[in-house]
């Protein structure tokens, strides 16, 4: 299974220099005339963010995708499991085979029990991502009206 730590890890520099671009941009809107070019190599820089987050995202999320495919599997083989034991025990019931099934269903809940855990961190991971992406989103349309203002300084000039 994906090892969610190890994504997380990932995601800690781009929350980084997300919060250093928001210094930058702090700085440029306390500037009595904004400079263009400055407002446009932010926009790069933030550019930058994103689509970092982008490539971040696609393991994360095909990691979701081979979580949720083994959970599938592994529910598919417990119905299957529990089918067979109920059709083996209508006739006779043997020690042997009860115990063969008991430890077939608890190798199969042991399993489930972690993929279940898996998914809650790997959906932490992902939250985390998508807040980020909401970050990065309010500060485009803030930006975008930050460059519009200064293209009507430049025009007024």
């Amino acid at each position: 299974m994906p090892q969610g730590d190890k994504i997380q890890t990932q995601l800690l520099p781009l929350n980084g220099r997300l919060d250093e671009l928001i210094g930058q941009l702090t700085e440029i809107k306390q500037q009595e005339r904004r400079q263009y070019e400055r407002l446009l190599e932010f926009r790069a820089n933030l550019e930058t963010v994103k689509r970092d987050l982008d490539v971040f995202n696609e393991p994360l999320t095909d990691g979701l995708r081979k979580i949720d495919q083994l959970r599938s599997d592994w529910q598919t083989d417990q119905a299957s499991w529990e089918k067979w034991r109920a059709g083996i025990f209508e006739d006779e019931e043997i020690v042997m085979v009860q115990d063969a099934f008991d430890d077939a269903l608890q190798t199969i809940a042991i399993a489930r029990e972690r993929i279940r855990q898996q998914t809650e961190s790997m959906m932490k991971i992902q939250k985390q991502a998508f807040d980020l992406q909401v970050r990065i989103d309010e500060i485009m349309i803030e930006l975008d009206a930050l460059i519009e203002g200064s293209r009507g300084e430049i025009l007024h000039d």
